[in-house]
């Protein structure tokens, strides 16, 4: 293993690349009692990838780990190069969303930044025994100011930057960084420039290419230098995805194009790593590389046709950027490149660019976007927080996929109250999905196993529905949302859009 590692290490080297390490804990889905290194917090049965939080709370699993970091660490910054040369470590991988990438079971984000801190601090310190300018990097995914899912199993990407700082202030300061992937908010819409939900606020829900600035700002302030220096940044993963048709191959290529002009304009960021360049049918059907793969008639190394990103990649940071950049310029919808350049008045970051919805504050009985972390939805592949932007302003959602077979259920148990003479109790939200249905889904409200209500939709937009509960005020119900996935689940990327029940005038 160590000989294959030497030979990748030292070709990447011997190229002029820089390279870093990402330092993943592969575990078995039972338990191994002979491998240290697995944390026994980690639910190793439910591991969404079977990657885990490393062991370090116990003795054999500190070593463990120290050693490998150390072994690591001298190996591959020897003065003659003889095995290549590493720059960095990353320690695990989109921990803000530490359930599906770094598994330790479920805990809320100070107990997990408590943990991954030790980690890392453990990580920093064998590899400055052997030089003190390897460079440790947090790995996280593009939710900021939302979480992927519940609290117990993501945190939001700036709560957890806060927890850690504070934490590695409190506990004596170090030198870690933060390695950042901003995928567009659509994974399968590579037009990164449309994006709703990456605004120019500290706040904003995610970080993308759009405002990856608001990230290098973050890192700038004050209160989180580091020997009165920023924390350096990365993109260690991060690509556009094709759909397939000609004009897609111009559209992944202009998101490319986007994306490294507005990067070489942010100080701060020091690497843009390109994934993948080859596109893989195991990607969950993204298909991300500059060669088609085995998505499209492989050819027998596997590679595939090369596509049209593979020639912009290749002048990017060339002579002759601009010329290959070209093309993208309408498909942005830009005539110039100045166009894009990064926000750098920093007072710009610090107010809020989010804008709520007022006209019910005062009559809220339940918003169930707020509740959804108590609810276990049955039959389903994915229920997680999920957030709007259109002209109503921001608005919370849930995000519901079913399976292929079978509706999906999610019961909330509610004591709704009772009524004053001329209110009515009733439930509103919109329907909505986050992608192109392949044939669309049922969505219905029941009330103590009785529907109330159904819609069939399959438009992306979202469709605005009230309901009406006075019937059943002042008693304790159980309220179920379900989605029926029709005849496919294909891209039955459903949401329920600011669900809440309200008290109404008729």
């Amino acid at each position: 293993y160590i000989e294959q590692l030497d030979r990748k290490v030292k070709s990447f080297t011997d190229a002029g690349i820089n390279l870093s390490l990402i330092i993943l804990n592969a575990v078995p889905s039972a338990p191994d009692p002979d491998n240290p290194l697995i944390h026994p917090l980690t639910d190793l049965k439910n591991a969404p990838f079977h990657l885990g939080a490393f062991n370090v709370d116990e003795e054999k699993g500190l070593l463990f780990y120290r050693g490998i970091i150390e072994y690591l660490a001298n190996r591959y910054s020897l003065p003659d190069a003889k095995y290549g040369h590493v720059t960095g470590f990353i320690v695990g991988n989109e921990v803000n969303a530490h359930y599906t990438w770094y598994n330790i079971g479920r805990m809320p984000v100070e107990e997990f930044t408590e943990r991954y801190h030790r980690v890392l601090r453990i990580t920093q310190l064998a590899a400055h025994k052997f030089h003190s300018r390897l460079r440790v990097y947090a790995s996280l995914e593009h939710h900021w100011n939302i979480r992927f899912s519940n609290s117990q199993e993501s945190f939001r990407g700036k709560e957890f930057i806060d927890a850690l700082n504070d934490l590695s202030k409190r506990e004596g300061d170090f030198p870690w960084h933060i390695a950042f992937h901003p995928y567009p908010e659509d994974l399968f819409d590579p037009r990164v420039w449309e994006d709703k939900t990456a605004l120019l606020c500290f706040d904003s829900p995610r970080i993308t290419f759009k405002n990856l600035e608001v990230l290098a700002a973050y890192l700038a302030q004050e209160q989180f230098l580091y020997k009165n220096e920023p924390r350096r940044v990365i993109l260690s993963e991060q690509g556009f995805h094709w759909d397939g048709a000609p004009e897609g191959e111009k559209i992944q290529a202009a998101a490319f194009a986007y994306a490294f002009f507005k990067v070489s304009h942010i100080p701060g960021i020091d690497a843009f790593m390109y994934y993948r360049h080859v596109s893989s049918k195991h990607e969950f059907g993204l298909r991300l590389g500059m060669y088609a793969g085995d998505t499209e008639n492989p050819d027998e190394k596997g590679k595939g046709r090369m596509l049209f990103l593979h020639d912009v990649f290749r002048e990017a940071g060339t002579a002759g950027w601009e010329k290959a950049f070209a093309f993208a310029k309408p498909i942005i919808g830009i005539n110039s490149w100045d166009e894009v350049l990064p926000e750098t008045d920093a007072t710009t970051f610090t107010q809020s660019c989010i804008s709520f919805p007022v006209e019910e504050s005062a009559l809220m009985v339940f918003d169930l976007a707020e509740k959804m972390a108590d609810v276990i939805p049955t039959n389903c592949l994915s229920w997680r927080p999920e957030h709007f932007f259109d002209a109503v302003g921001y608005r919370p959602g849930i995000f519901h996929h079913p399976p292929d077979t079978g509706c999906s259920d999610a019961v909330f148990t509610l004591s709704l109250p009772g009524i004053e003479q001329g209110r009515n109790l009733v439930m509103k939200f919109d329907t909505a999905f986050t992608h192109e249905s392949d044939d669309g889904v049922r969505f219905s409200v029941l009330l103590d196993g009785r529907e109330l209500w159904f819609h069939k939709q399959k438009k992306i937009e979202p469709a605005p529905h009230k309901i009406n509960l006075t019937n059943w005020a002042g008693k304790k119900v159980a309220l179920t949302l379900r989605v029926d996935p029709l005849q496919n689940s294909k891209y039955d990327w459903s949401v329920w859009v600011w669900p809440r029940i309200v008290f109404e005038l008729p």
